[in-house]
């Protein structure tokens, strides 16, 4: 009787946890909004981008490589700060967990992602159980959106092994983008015919105006990422390199 008693009360105070601190989906993400993070310690390497969809859902790509042998399955967790550019994964802070989810139960218990720690994405979604992964899914509970609680802009991701000990990580940055400046110039530039006012302008300065003098890349800062083909070489690399563990 007793051990029924405290199984439901220990059911009960559990339930109670989790429903307070159901998270809210979100759909407020600009599906221009991109943000990164390149991991890059010592043989660990990846990347990992969120996205939005047309909803304003953020959806996540993770590729990683590197991964020490029988050291998992790992986990990984975005942190609510930024790691320092020294490479500190200590400087991360916590799991990001704007709604005071309970972190004294494992996620999967829950059958519902939103009672969950909004950066607990292995979590929710599956921890890493090899050396080389990649993985693709959506996640309402995170926002591209710098107004909103789940922003993952100026975070960490965490990679930790079955001890819990911090292996690699990085800071998230959004994506600077130039776009729109690109978009308004040729929406005007499709406007105006060039041939109704080249006898006003000399030739020599025709010839040189061939580019597009009002687009251009924003300053960079710590907390952007203005690197295009980061993705791509960062997926190569993890292609080869394992690939060349299989070889092995």
């Amino acid at each position: 009787m007793v051990a029924i008693r405290t199984f439901l009360t220990t059911t009960a105070l559990l339930s109670a946890v989790a429903y307070a601190d159901e998270a809210p989906a979100n759909t407020d993400s600009n599906k221009k909004a991109v943000a990164r993070a390149h991991l890059d310690r010592g043989l660990v390497k990846g990347v990992i981008e969120f996205t939005s969809d047309e909803s304003g859902i953020v959806k996540v790509h993770l590729d990683v490589t590197g991964l020490p042998p029988n050291a998992g399955p790992f986990n990984y967790h975005i942190y609510d700060s930024k790691v320092s550019s020294k490479g500190d994964c200590d400087d991360a802070g916590e799991i990001l967990n704007p709604y005071g989810a309970s972190t004294d139960v494992v996620c999967d218990s829950f059958d519902n992602d939103s009672h969950c720690a909004v950066g607990d994405l292995s979590g929710k979604h599956g921890y890493i159980n090899t050396t080389c992964f990649e993985t693709h899914y959506t996640d309402p509970y995170l926002s591209l959106n710098s107004r909103n609680g789940a922003f993952v802009g100026g975070k960490s991701i965490v990679i930790t092994d079955l001890d819990d000990n911090k292996i690699s990580c990085g800071a998230i940055k959004m994506k600077r983008s130039a776009r729109t400046k690109r978009e308004v110039y040729e929406s005007q530039e499709e406007e105006y015919d060039a041939s109704l006012y080249e006898t006003l302008i000399p030739e020599p300065v025709l010839s040189k105006n061939t580019t597009n003098s009002t687009y251009h890349e924003d300053e960079t800062s710590d907390d952007y990422d203005s690197s295009a083909n980061m993705m791509i070489s960062s997926g190569l690399a993890a292609v080869v390199a394992c690939g060349l563990s299989v070889l092995m």
